[in-house]
């Protein structure tokens, strides 16, 4: 299979015609649209600038 999928017609990452798939969405190791499964997911997401850091956080006194 090629890099680049030239079909027009592709369905949410994958193209029916070829079989090509950009793999985009992994569940649980799986391809979502092709089902190939043991993927390596070399893409880790960003992370939220407005997640406060676990050293940051503390209770409150009861009282």
């Amino acid at each position: 299979m090629s890099e680049v999928c030239a079909h027009p017609a592709m369905v949410e990452g994958y193209c029916r015609e070829c079989g090509f798939c950009l793999h985009e969405v992994i569940l649980n190791g799986a391809c979502m649209a092709c089902g190939l499964d043991d993927l390596a997911v070399s893409i880790k997401p960003e992370e939220p600038s407005n997640v406060v850091p676990l050293s940051q956080l503390v209770r409150k006194p009861k009282g």
